[in-house]
């Protein structure tokens, strides 16, 4: 293992977060998950390696391998640093926690070691593995087993629960991380997710004073990933671009110059795909929450003397997930200002609740100042994404502000329900975005009548 020690000349650090959201279980052999996101991760790493070597940039690739074996989650870090010709191993710190990539000690841990080590002008973090709208899935198959290893720990191996820490890194952990890294009052230049979801309003609110542009998703996302190697190629050749240019080519290289194995797959693959680069404005996004706390207070205030108001969001729910949603188990992911719309669509038949009118127009107008680029699928609106619908096809290509909405079996047997959305005996969890509002009542009465 090499230890360089500091270097003081790069205008960029790059670490890659890698990790496989399956374990590879030691008695029975890999699964179809874990070998499917293996072979993602081997294509980004030689992704990585034909990208030009750079001495301006520092490329690190951080690793996670995790086993099970004996009922027993085992975790080993690797950290790799790119060079010309090679990959170059560099020690890990040490005493990380069992699930480093998963905890918020143990990321910054591992960061503030690479940050150290390599202190450069500008840094960007590029994620790997699953979303989960309001943080980072990490070990999605054994979570409880870690999270067992961990009650254990801590209540002095009498521990009698598997299930009560979070089995995510969630958003405002991983905000805290930043913080911690790179210090108060310091932006993460880039913050590129290859995690499905995470362009949405909890995600962008949470880290909208640690992060200057979020790189990400609002549809899923899959193999190849992001085109790498046009990226760090341009990179290379103009390290000093802004981070607005260095943003905005991750969207205009999806596309482009591709390897050739890719081509025969790459268009059906493309064709799902939206994904935005958009500017976190810390004072915007606090105007942002106030707004959105507001209309949601106002909604729930009607609730005493007129519930009509939770007819019109049934309107506006069937009109929209009849035409352009993206559906999971227990939740719906769709765009802010779309479902917005058609709201105030609906609100014009009931001249009694008009007063909710002017809160709804508030946060669209809000929304409208945010600056984001956009990259849309080809075929985007005509996948199993979403559904072919012409209005939305023209509203909403340059809207990239996902927001979670109920389905109607979220009251029951889901916990992430339970422990995000609505935990019953701390808000510890709740999205920063969400608290002092009324969103989450409003919602449980919606969901009470229409579930």
């Amino acid at each position: 293992m090499s230890d360089p020690g500091p270097q003081n000349d790069l205008e960029w650090l790059v670490i890659f977060l890698v990790y496989n959201n399956s374990t590879y279980d030691i008695e029975k052999g890999a699964n179809n998950h874990y070998i499917k996101m293996e072979i993602q991760k081997n294509s980004l790493f030689h992704a990585i390696q034909d990208s030009p070597f750079a001495d301006k940039i520092k490329i690190v690739i951080v690793e996670a391998r995790v086993a099970f074996k004996n009922n027993h989650i085992t975790q080993v870090i690797h950290i790799l640093e790119k060079k010309a010709t090679h990959f170059q191993g560099i020690q890990t710190p040490g005493s990380l926690p069992v699930s480093a990539m998963s905890e918020a000690e143990g990321m910054s841990a591992i960061l503030a070691h690479l940050t150290t080590m390599f202190p450069a002008k500008r840094n960007m973090w590029i994620t790997f593995g699953h979303g989960a709208v309001f943080g980072i899935n990490y070990l999605t198959a054994l979570q409880e087993t870690i999270n067992a290893d961990k009650d254990d720990k801590k209540s002095g191996g009498n521990s009698n629960h598997k299930n009560d820490a979070s089995n995510l890194l969630t958003n405002k952990e991983l905000s805290s991380v930043i913080s911690s890294v790179l210090g108060a009052g310091k932006k993460l230049d880039l913050l590129v997710m290859y995690n499905c979801l995470m362009q949405n309003v909890f995600t962008q609110y949470e880290l909208s004073g640690t992060v200057d542009y979020l790189v990400a998703p609002v549809s899923g996302i899959g193999h190849p990933g992001y085109n790498y190697r046009e990226v760090f190629k341009y990179l290379s050749a103009q390290p000093l671009a802004h981070n607005a240019e260095v943003a905005k080519l991750f969207l205009d290289s999806c596309a482009s110059n591709r390897i050739p194995d890719h081509q025969s797959f790459l268009p059906e693959i493309l064709r799902t795909w939206k994904i935005h680069a958009i500017k976190l404005d810390e004072e915007l996004y606090a105007v942002f929450r106030e707004k959105f706390c507001t209309l949601f207070n106002a909604a729930f205030c009607l609730l005493n003397n007129n519930h009509k108001i939770l007819y019109t969001v049934k309107l506006a729910d069937r009109q929209l997930f009849n035409n352009a949603t993206y559906t999971l188990d227990k939740i719906k992911i769709t765009e802010l200002n779309f479902f917005l719309t058609y709201w105030l669509e609906v609100l014009e038949r009931f001249p009694s609740l008009s007063e909710i009118i002017p809160y709804i127009s508030n946060v669209v107008d809000i929304l409208n100042r945010i600056s984001s680029y956009s990259f849309v699928g080809k075929n985007y609106f005509e996948c199993g994404f979403l559904f072919k619908d012409t209005v939305y096809r023209n509203r909403c290509l340059n809207d990239g502000f996902g927001i979670w909405m109920p389905n109607k079996s979220a009251l029951t047997n889901n916990d992430l329900f339970e422990k995000i959305i609505f935990p019953k005996h701390s808000d510890e969890n709740t999205p920063t975005l969400l608290r002092e509002s009324k969103y989450q009542e409003f919602f449980a009465k919606y969901l009470e009548l229409y579930s």
